[in-house]
């Protein structure tokens, strides 16, 4: 009931990969000096960006929730 950390298996990028396509990544990248992470799908489309990939992977999953049909062209 109080688990301290995440539950076993429950990570954002297992959350997002369980929707997406094979071939998803989440790829590092800066700007002016600043890290960023963004998630692009195999086509090049990015589809989530953050500061840290968690963060990334989440915006991807709920672009992903909310763009259904878009993934299967």
């Amino acid at each position: 009931m109080f688990a301290k950390g995440p539950t076993p298996g429950a990570t954002p990028k297992a959350n997002a990969l369980s929707v997406l396509p094979a071939g998803t990544a989440c790829n590092r990248v800066m700007a002016m000096g600043i890290t960023g992470y963004v998630v692009k799908l195999p086509s090049g489309k990015v589809i989530g960006s953050a500061g840290n990939p968690g963060k990334a992977w989440d915006a991807a999953y709920s672009w992903a929730i909310r763009n259904p049909l878009t993934l299967l062209s």
